[in-house]
């Protein structure tokens, strides 16, 4: 019977964090958190806690909505309105959430969807351009020598 070779295994490959796959995250995740509460991805998040609350006054479609201001709820209002005893972060009888959400999907859930199907293409072909002309390459090269653990 014949010896197995002791072939050494290569080294695991590090996975690197992908800039263009964050990219194309955000853009879409910050597309349905508009169309579903108001607000893009970072001032979701964000709102609140990080940074102070900001209403801005409604335009168009949301004006006849409760309050006049604009139907943007932070996740720090959606955590406020769970908590029992916390503040109602302008919901009341009748401006409730799923009137808000409601309201949302009518004005921004059709970009929402466009954005969310047309994005990925578009992120597709620019990573098949950018590797046939060899940017993405030389960038890898670079974040490479630079020890980050990120490629394009």
């Amino acid at each position: 019977m014949a010896r197995r070779s002791k072939r050494k295994s290569s080294p695991r490959r590090q996975n690197n964090l992908s800039i263009t796959g964050v990219a194309q995250t955000y853009i879409v995740g910050s597309a349905l958190s508009r169309a579903t509460f108001g607000m893009d991805l970072a001032p979701f998040l964000l709102e609140g806690w990080a940074t102070p609350h900001s209403k801005a006054k409604t335009t168009g479609a949301m004006v006849g909505m409760g309050s006049g201001w604009t139907q943007g709820i932070s996740l720090a209002e959606l955590v406020e309105i769970a908590v029992p005893g916390g503040q109602s972060a302008g919901i009341n009888a009748t401006n409730t959430l799923p009137k808000m959400i409601k309201a949302n999907m009518k004005a921004f859930g059709p970009a929402a969807i466009g954005t969310a199907i047309v994005t990925p293409i578009a992120f597709k072909m620019g990573r098949r351009l950018l590797s046939r002309s060899g940017v993405t390459r030389y960038a890898n090269k670079a974040f490479k020598m630079t020890g980050l653990p990120v490629r394009v």
